[in-house]
């Protein structure tokens, strides 16, 4: 299935209302399926990163954190939760 960026848009304002409303696997579900589409996608990577330090996954939410920080080395939003998490 093709997505264009507007439904990217879409697809990204729906899973951060999923997170929002504790629908964690749907949000998990959706972010997955942009980066299908876009692996380099840093909204949906970042995105990823904080579902899954809600859900307590530390290791799974550095690992993304880690792909944004590596992929756009100023984003001090996820440098700061990595930083976060490598406390633990």
């Amino acid at each position: 299935m093709e997505y264009n960026e507007f439904e990217i848009k879409d697809m990204l304002e729906e899973a951060k209302f999923y997170i929002v409303s504790q629908k964690y696997e749907e949000a998990e579900k959706i972010l997955k399926q942009i980066l299908e589409k876009e692996p380099e996608n840093i909204e949906a990577l970042y995105n990823l990163g904080i579902l899954y330090e809600i859900i307590n996954d530390r290791d799974r939410a550095r690992e993304f954190f880690k792909k944004v920080v590596d992929k756009q080395p100023s984003n001090k939003d996820a440098e700061e939760h990595l930083n976060k998490l490598s406390e633990y």
